[in-house]
């Protein structure tokens, strides 16, 4: 299942080895013989992994899976040589910044306080009751801070446009446009979204390399 991918690999104190399962519902050993752009265009699952237990595992205990030498030393030299990305020090998920919903935040023009890669966008349920009719049926309603000031009882109340932007592939150009706006808003109707290929794990220094299968 996919808690697995949140095992860690350890090659002196691993508790669990991995070996092809015998007894699945997704048994197709014949997908062993074809290459990876076979597997790639078949449209089920035919092979899975058993996650064996190679010695006793306590409760608490993490489980940890020797990812092979050839994954070791590549992780290695990666350490070795990895250098942070432009922007670095400014970098933070959207989910780091949706978990804090008490902080003030400030109008968009103010851009040294967002980092490059999330876009602010406002909860779709909040705009009927703030009176907002959509020219778009949009699933996401991008937005930026005009105003923030506070209310009589002391809550951080915000002025938003709600944005239309336009991708033109070809030209390869983006148009924001003002498409309506909402006035003296709560803080909770605002929330982070990740822009494309800006997490983490996109970045083109970012460690990849596949993990060893016994045979």
């Amino acid at each position: 299942g996919p808690l697995t991918s949140l095992i860690n690999h350890s090659s002196k104190n691993p508790n669990v080895r991995i070996e092809w399962a015998s007894n699945s519902t997704f048994l197709h050993p014949e997908w062993k013989e074809l290459n990876l752009k076979e597997v790639g265009v078949q449209n089920h699952a035919g092979l899975s992994f058993d996650y064996i237990a190679i010695r006793n595992i306590e409760e608490g205990d993490e489980i940890l899976l020797d990812y092979g030498k050839e994954w070791e030393e590549a992780w290695n030299e990666h350490v070795r040589t990895w250098a942070p990305p432009k922007d670095a020090a400014r970098y933070k998920a959207a989910c780091e910044m949706n978990n804090d919903y008490t902080s003030t935040l400030w109008p968009n023009h103010q851009s040294p306080y967002y980092p490059n890669n999330v876009q602010m966008t406002c909860h779709s349920e909040y705009l009927d009751m703030w009176g907002y009719q959509p020219n778009n049926d949009w699933e996401t309603y991008y937005c930026r801070i005009v105003k923030q000031y506070t209310g009589t009882d002391g809550e951080d109340l915000y002025d938003v446009e709600i944005l239309e932007i336009t991708e033109n592939s070809d030209a390869m150009e983006t148009t924001v446009e003002v498409d309506g706006i909402l006035f003296s808003v709560p803080r909770d109707i605002i929330y982070f979204e990740d822009l494309p290929y800006t997490r983490d794990y996109y970045m083109r220094n970012a460690f990849r390399h596949e993990m060893m299968i016994p045979e």
